[in-house]
């Protein structure tokens, strides 16, 4: 994937992840997930290119930050859900 398009895909995810955060939607969550799945699969594989050659960068660290957001819009999500059809899990 080329560094500037995974750069664009970044910052949507990002704005995707604030976005649902403040409006409690599960679609956006769902839009999330799959943005930072995206994310960490290309994160191994980003190409520069200059000139006449294409140079292949590989950014583990990055697949990192992909998981974080995963996990976290994933947890969020669910939160979101249980409050959205009022399902306590603390009263017994």
């Amino acid at each position: 994937m080329i560094l500037e398009l995974y750069i664009v895909i970044f910052i949507i995810m990002i704005g995707f992840f604030v976005l649902s955060y403040f409006l409690k939607n599960e679609i956006f969550w769902a839009i999330t997930m799959l943005l930072s799945g995206f994310v960490m699969i290309t994160s191994y594989n980003i190409e520069i290119i200059k000139e006449t050659q294409i140079i292949t960068l590989s950014y583990p660290y990055l697949m990192g930050v992909g998981l974080l957001f995963f996990v976290l819009s994933l947890i969020l999500g669910i939160v979101d859900l249980f409050d959205k059809y009022s399902i306590s899990t603390l009263e017994r």
